[in-house]
């Protein structure tokens, strides 16, 4: 029969022994120092001058001092009844190393912190890194810098990393909220919609739409305006599309030209609109010829500026005398007010007895300010 048990090493009771309690406190001692095992390091190598009652410390290599030389790397040794006593590491013991404030655990080789060894965690309810989660915030992290790598296809990965995060329905919001002083500042992500937008706001309470990137056409559109450079203008409009326009002899009621075609584009930028003008198969018999001739319908009034004359390019015999036109917009008016250039000193206002009866056909262009 063996003396001493097979994993801690603690002496048994032989029949008919003697002085039992030797063995017995023996045994305690050793028990003593395994249990719940916790030393003061596994790093210093020279044995304590002045150790106190119980205390521990793992061997490291080349360690020093009358009994610590003849203790083995790895071992635990302890101080009990004013002698050092050592007992073997074993695979799988656990010890509470102090001075590294962590749990340590013998591989069979070496003490490994036991942290290393945690390859899962699953169904955690509550996750904090530096700081302590609460119900609001079930992962915190309080840190200063955070990496995330891609797993390379070396050791089993593809070398790609993505970050999915996934709301329920079209109408929920999945975004990053920055904060200065616990105030937002700014917001990106789908909020609220599943077009992807950058909010912005100056007191964490009132919003405003930097940019909106539409998920349906991939179109950014910026709902404030756009700013190029810290003293640039801002752009708040940028807009093209078409429009009717429409030949009449008064700015608004009068008589209205038949065409057999009309066709108008726009281009907007900021406040400066330029239009494109062609109009087809004019017959004038219906306007008074005595009145000025007015295209009206713009796509947006004119501004209180004067604005910038359009030249327009007549067909042949669309004026009778041969002259040149040219158009000028109307203050605060959605119309642009035909005229006959002789020269560039001597401009009159066009009347309708001035234009070809029927047939005829113009196109042109004009630029002008909004008053918007």
């Amino acid at each position: 029969m063996p003396d001493q048990t097979p994993n801690l090493a603690l002496p048994w009771l032989m029949p008919a022994q003697a002085q039992k309690h030797v063995t017995v406190n023996e045994a305690l001692g050793r028990l003593d120092a395994l249990v719940q095992t916790s030393v003061e390091s596994r790093s210093v190598s020279a044995e304590p001058a002045s150790p106190t009652e119980g205390q521990a410390w793992l061997i490291p290599a080349a360690a020093s001092g009358a009994s610590w030389a003849g203790f083995d790397e790895h071992d635990l040794a302890y101080f009990q009844d004013g002698a050092w006593h050592a007992v073997s590491a074993r695979t799988g013991q656990l010890a509470y190393i102090r001075d590294e404030n962590a749990l340590f655990v013998f591989d069979g080789n070496s003490w490994v912190g036991l942290s290393s060894l945690v390859t899962a965690l699953g169904n955690l309810e509550l996750l904090g890194v530096g700081t302590t989660a609460d119900a609001s915030n079930p992962f915190t992290a309080r840190l200063n810098n955070a990496l995330w790598t891609a797993r390379p296809a070396g050791e089993g990965g593809t070398g790609d990393i993505r970050l999915v995060m996934n709301k329920e329905t079209g109408a929920d919001t999945a975004s990053f909220i920055f904060q200065s002083g616990w105030s937002g500042r700014a917001e990106f992500g789908l909020t609220g919609a599943d077009d992807f937008s950058i909010k912005l706001s100056a007191d964490g309470a009132s919003w405003a739409d930097g940019m909106v990137l539409e998920c349906d056409t991939g179109q950014a559109l910026f709902p404030n305006g756009l700013k190029v450079g810290q003293s640039g203008n801002l752009l708040d409009v940028f807009e093209q599309g078409s429009w009717t326009p429409e030949v009449a002899d008064a700015l608004t009621g009068g008589n209205v030209v038949t065409t057999s075609a009309r066709d108008g584009r726009y281009l907007r930028i900021g406040n400066m609109v330029h239009l494109w003008i062609t109009i087809d198969g004019i017959n004038v018999a219906s306007l008074t010829s005595t009145n000025t001739l007015y295209v009206r319908n713009l796509p947006f009034a004119c501004g209180p500026e004067k604005a910038q004359r359009g030249i327009f390019i007549p067909q042949t015999k669309f004026m009778k005398n041969g002259d040149a036109l040219t158009g000028l917009n109307l203050k605060d008016e959605s119309a642009i007010v035909f005229a006959l250039q002789y020269n560039a000193a001597n401009l009159s206002l066009a009347l309708v007895s001035d234009i070809t009866s029927t047939g005829t056909a113009i196109q042109g262009q004009v630029t002008y300010l909004t008053g918007d």
